[in-house]
């Protein structure tokens, strides 16, 4: 069977990528998932894994899957699994995963105006007692994407701020994914925040 949709995974072994390779199955897309060591545990027929270190320059093989007209979604949800060495450090590195990649596939994909990139946020930002390198990594990404319009007019970015996937979140969460893919979130450049979806005029429980 030949898949005319396919989605893009960066992180793809995490439980929150489960979620978004569950719901891309169910909607007919062919998935593509990357990460450094682990493959996912879900086991589908269209899902192909690529070894990537995203500290590594772009591979060609990556190069190739993102210039193909039928990729429709990047998802970046990429987790920082590393020991901690020092504050610059650790600072730099969480601005590698959480930022400076994603602009760099943006800038590869500049010119294309079908693709949607969705970075997978924090609602840490939002709260005042958590991690501070963390809170500062995701917040420079999430106002990053406030401000992609202006450095990237073509594409359509969004963030998810997110908190634990438990049983109320997941709900949000493959919500929010069911109205990406049937493209009823028309606004380019937003902050979606899973936990309050009642109160944005976009999306609605």
């Amino acid at each position: 069977m030949k898949f005319k949709k396919k989605c893009l995974i960066f992180g793809s072994s995490g439980k929150v990528s489960d979620e978004i390779i569950k719901i891309f199955y169910s909607n007919n897309f062919f998935i593509y998932g990357v990460s450094k060591k682990t493959k996912p545990k879900i086991k589908i027929e269209n899902y192909k894994h690529i070894f990537f270190n995203i500290k590594k320059p772009i591979s060609s093989k990556i190069k190739n899957l993102l210039k193909d007209k039928n990729l429709k979604f990047i998802f970046f949800s990429i987790n920082k699994n590393e020991k901690k060495v020092n504050f610059e450090y650790d600072f730099n590195l969480l601005l590698k995963y959480h930022l400076f990649f994603p602009i760099r596939v943006a800038r590869f994909i500049k010119k294309r105006n079908d693709i949607k990139l969705v970075i997978i946020n924090s609602d840490a930002i939002l709260k005042n007692n958590s991690n501070f390198l963390y809170i500062g990594a995701k917040l420079m990404s999430s106002i990053f994407v406030n401000f992609s319009k202006y450095y990237y007019p073509k594409i359509k970015f969004y963030s998810l701020l997110m908190g634990k996937l438990n049983k109320s979140n997941k709900k949000r969460f493959n919500l929010t994914l069911k109205r990406l893919i049937q493209n009823k979130i028309k606004n380019k450049s937003m902050n979606l925040n899973i936990g309050n979806l009642n109160k944005s005029p976009y999306l609605k429980l």
